[in-house]
């Protein structure tokens, strides 16, 4: 007896596989986040090389090694604590590390990350990404400190920092405000904000703003949420906005104060992550 066996949808499958894991290798080596894959044991299968610059380290360094070798001292033993909740719930998001870079510097880290399984249900591997979020823990706790605080780091914070009046118009925001909106000048967005309502647009920037403020204003306590928001050029970005209001002695309030950070990069990776992990693998080896 003869048998002919048609593998021919095998082979489509391992096509598909093969392109599918050459587009995240690519996508992940050229990614502005930095990306990292543990196997089971928490030690580095693969970084990408915004990883690595930021960190300082070769990738002979790195590969192999526990994660835990590169956190501070005092997180090893809580990394080994997390690590087996991380892979019974399969997904992690913005869980914050103190990582050591090659020159001893500390970064604060936050990541989002996915478990990878094999077709059988068994681990495979993490696939993660972390954001350094060094200086917006800075600047939070600079904010929260006091209004001195806040001026120092007012100008050179990374953040799109503003301040409104006590009216609600915005009175004042740093030049990485203005820049992430599109403008050159801080006079230029602050004029384009306070509009008067009768030359507003459905859905413009300034809409939008106005609408931010007022809700902040209409709370008790800070105010934190994603927002798709316009550009000067119609072009948008995903914006994390954080904003609380000051209040005077006779608790009435003084202003409104808060910042504003561009997670544009940081949401399409996370989906991105979110997507190679559902994609099912046979290769025992890992994707990247």
């Amino acid at each position: 007896l003869v048998f002919f066996v048609d593998r021919t949808q095998r082979h489509q499958f391992e096509k598909a596989l093969q392109e599918k894991e050459e587009h995240f290798r690519l996508l992940f080596n050229e990614a502005p986040l930095s990306y990292q894959s543990l196997d089971e044991n928490g030690c580095f299968l693969t970084v990408n090389e915004t990883w690595l610059n930021i960190l300082g380290y070769e990738r002979d360094e790195v590969i192999g090694h526990c994660f835990s070798e590169f956190l501070v001292p005092e997180e090893a033993e809580l990394f080994q604590m997390r690590f087996p909740m991380f892979k019974k719930a399969g997904e992690i998001h913005d869980i914050e590390f103190h990582i050591q870079r090659k020159d001893g510097q500390v970064l604060t880290v936050s990541y989002d990350g996915r478990i990878s399984h094999n077709l059988d249900g068994s681990f495979r591997q993490t696939h993660c990404i972390f954001e350094d979020v060094t200086e917006k823990r800075k600047a939070l706790d600079a904010l929260r400190d006091s209004e001195e605080r806040f001026r120092r780091m007012f100008e050179d914070s990374i953040l799109g920092v503003f301040q409104t009046n006590q009216s609600g118009e915005i009175q004042i925001v740093n030049r990485a405000f203005a820049q992430m909106h599109g403008f050159s000048s801080t006079d230029e967005i602050i004029r384009k904000i306070n509009q008067p309502a009768s030359q507003l647009e459905p859905n413009d920037l300034s809409t939008q703003w106005q609408q931010i403020i007022n809700t902040v204003t209409g709370i008790q306590g800070a105010f934190t949420r994603q927002l798709s928001i316009k550009k000067s050029n119609g072009h948008g970005f995903i914006g994390e906005i954080h904003a609380w209001p000051v209040y005077d002695k006779g608790d009435h309030i003084r202003h409104i104060e808060g910042f504003v950070e561009d997670v544009t990069d940081k949401i399409k990776y996370r989906e991105t992550i979110e997507d190679l992990a559902k994609f099912p693998h046979e290769d025992p080896n890992p994707v990247l």
